[in-house]
């Protein structure tokens, strides 16, 4: 068995404020006689900015900067026909990142630092940090569909074995709140002045998200962070908006006038519930579906309309027409839940959304529940379609590895809101917090206005919901004016009522919690594409249009073959997803001639006895899975319990 380049990945930072601030420190070596040039897509949280690129290659450090991606491109492959080293870190869009080590010479180990900083889920009082750490297998085309160029597309094995480590110190009220993981097993060490230190109790992979839950969380009124720079400063304002439940009550009824179809829980419901049951939902994932759907049919009363439908590679209607959920409707959904399974075969999200959309006609549109596990390839035009039908999504992303991106545009584009739910964390409670936002009251005209005139402003989401913190960020000339420091007011509607949330007058000048990157990748956000490049170049800001690029000038007996072999570094396996994790192993695999896109270079499997190059399809019906184990591991250390077990005929699930 071939070596791994990857050795694995530590993650070291700081929480404080909602704000993640942090480090990805990768760590590569090449153990073959050969020059390498290696590649490896990995995933950042959808929030997250990266403020700057360092590298180690052996002594040598090295720290880079952002430039337009064609000049960055070349700068890069000039360094290798010279037989220098050189490292490009570019955006592939979608949460999507890709390392480029050129000249990985035989015996040296390059580590590749990735700085950032990321705004965390907060709802009332519980913020949770998802962190992700691998890439599952999508259906669809990587390359036509996800717009992943061909060297970035690295696939995914299910052998591989990369180490995760973690370090995250968590500062000020956030480390006063009850804090757990349900996605690996945690240490909290106690450190000066309140602050909780996290690291990982047990060995971890990456093959799952990290995730941190943080209960008890204290929101303040409403604040303002406030960095410097050399001839501007950067603020956010954050606020906290809450509604007392009688005064909810009565601005819900004043909506309902207006034609507005929301409510709270105990008002109304006009949602259309569309449930994935794809393969790769098998295991984990359906099993959390399960759980979310017999909540929200327990909370379901006669005065409510659902319509109900899962989908695969087609679309089944079990209620097309909604339908108000009286006891007989309730007895029909509940019979059908009990055979609720992931055999549908692929992911055909797009065509799925438009038939659920269709199905009401002319009539207004009603809230779409999707639970999905999000591991989609064709996200831009799923999104479009979505933002084009005037429903709103509300989406909960279940497994241990959800494509976040997607779920969070889809969200974002249609007014609605994404949770994801771990394997291990209560899907009940989250599906009464999602249908909480969905049926409560609708908020309009938005806007937020700033004591002072801002050269550039923007919201972080255009949407406001009860619990749920809302930011505006706002660029301005000149160092901070210690006179009159910038402070906010938002405004919104619900119904026929103007409510005015008004941020601290006294703005906090913190410039260790990388404000700036937060600020300019929102401004970034409303660009149009000929602006972007400019402005990311100028703020060191990593887009489509821009990347970091690295360049070590080796000495003359030290250069490396400017012809250096390509090394593409896949992705480990995403524990639960198509059944890994309870599902462990894959034995055969069916090919219907119709490519699922998702490649599994798979070194050795023991008795499994599969080639080394494995490309999964999307047959939908020929496959089936066996149960195994239970344990969740990496899907590469479940290779000796099969041997133990002589596992003959397993299969995997497309």
């Amino acid at each position: 068995m071939n070596e791994p380049l990857l050795e694995g990945a530590r993650l070291s930072g700081r929480l404080e404020a909602g704000l993640l601030k942090a480090c990805l420190t990768q760590t590569y070596t090449n153990p073959g006689t050969r020059d390498l040039e290696v590649v490896y897509t990995f995933p950042l949280p959808f929030y997250a900015s990266i403020t700057e690129v360092t590298a180690t290659i052996g002594e040598k450090q090295l720290k880079g900067m952002v430039k337009a991606h064609r000049s960055a491109e070349q700068d890069y492959e000039a360094a290798i026909s010279k037989g220098d080293s050189s490292i490009l870190v570019e955006s592939s869009g979608n949460g999507l990142f890709t390392a480029n080590l050129g000249n990985l010479r035989p015996g040296e180990r390059f580590t590749v630092s990735m700085h950032f900083v990321q705004i965390i889920d907060w709802h009332h009082d519980r913020a949770r940090l998802l962190f992700p750490t691998t890439i599952a297998p999508r259906y669809g085309e990587a390359q036509a569909q996800g717009k992943l160029p061909f060297h970035a597309d690295t696939g995914t094995s299910i052998t591989a074995e990369y180490g995760f480590e973690l370090d995250v110190l968590v500062r000020g009220s956030m480390a006063r709140a009850v804090l757990e993981s349900p996605s690996h097993s945690i240490s909290q060490i106690p450190e000066e002045a309140g602050s909780v230190r996290i690291r990982l109790r047990d060995e971890a992979f990456l093959d799952r998200d990290f995730v941190l839950r943080l209960d008890g969380v204290v929101a303040p009124e409403g604040e303002v962070y406030v960095e410097s720079g050399s001839d501007e400063h950067f603020a956010m304002a954050t606020f906290y908006p809450s509604l007392k439940s009688q005064q909810a009550g009565q601005q819900v009824h004043d909506a309902e006038r207006a034609a507005d179809p929301s409510s709270p829980w105990q008002y109304p419901l006009r949602v259309k519930l569309l449930v994935d049951c794809s393969g790769s939902m098998e295991g984990d994932s359906i099993e959390s579906a399960r759980n979310g759907i017999r909540a929200l049919f327990d909370g379901l009363s006669s005065k409510d309309q659902i319509a109900v439908a899962r989908f695969g590679s087609s679309l089944e209607h079990v209620l097309e027409k909604p339908k108000a959920a009286d006891p007989k409707t309730s007895v029909i959904l509940r019979q059908w839940l009990t055979t609720l399974e992931a055999n549908l075969g692929g992911t055909e999200l797009e065509s799925a959304l438009v038939g659920v959309f269709k199905s009401t006609g002319d009539q207004e549109p009603f809230d779409v529940l999707l639970i999905t596990d999000g591991e989609v390839w064709d996200i831009s035009a799923t999104v479009e379609s979505a933002k084009s039908s005037g429903h709103r999504i509300f989406a909960i992303g279940v497994g241990s590895s959800p494509g976040e991106s997607l779920l969070r545009q889809l969200a974002e584009q249609t007014g609605g809101a994404a949770l994801f739910v771990n394997p291990n964390e209560d899907m009940t409670e989250a599906m009464h917090r999602l249908v909480s936002m969905m049926s409560g009251p609708r908020v309009s005209s938005v806007k937020v206005t700033w004591n002072s005139d801002a050269t550039l402003e923007a919201l972080v989401s255009e949407h406001l919901y009860v619990g749920v913190p809302f930011r505006a960020v706002a660029m301005f000339k000149g160092p901070i004016d210690t006179e009159k420091q910038p402070s906010a007011t938002l405004h919104y509607r619900i119904g026929k009522d103007s409510h005015v949330l008004s941020s601290s007058s006294t703005a906090s000048v913190r410039n260790d919690l990388a404000v700036r990157y937060v600020v300019a990748e929102a401004c970034l956000q409303c660009m149009d594409d000929e602006a972007r490049a400019a402005f990311a170049e100028a703020h060191q800001l990593v887009c489509l249009e821009t990347a970091w690029i690295l360049v070590h000038e080796r000495d003359d007996d030290d250069k490396a073959d400017p012809l250096p072999g390509l090394a593409q570094v896949p992705s480990m396996h995403a524990a639960g997803s198509h059944g890994f994790g309870k599902l462990q192993i894959l034995k055969q695999v069916a090919d219907n001639g119709v490519s699922y896109g998702a490649s599994f270079m798979a070194s050795a499997m023991a008795q499994a006895d599969l080639p080394n190059d494995v490309s999964l399809t999307r047959n939908l019906n020929a496959l089936s899975a066996s149960r195994m184990l239970k344990v969740k591991m990496a899907a590469s250390s479940a290779l000796k319990s099969i041997e133990e077990r002589t596992a003959q005929n397993l299969e995997i699930p497309a």
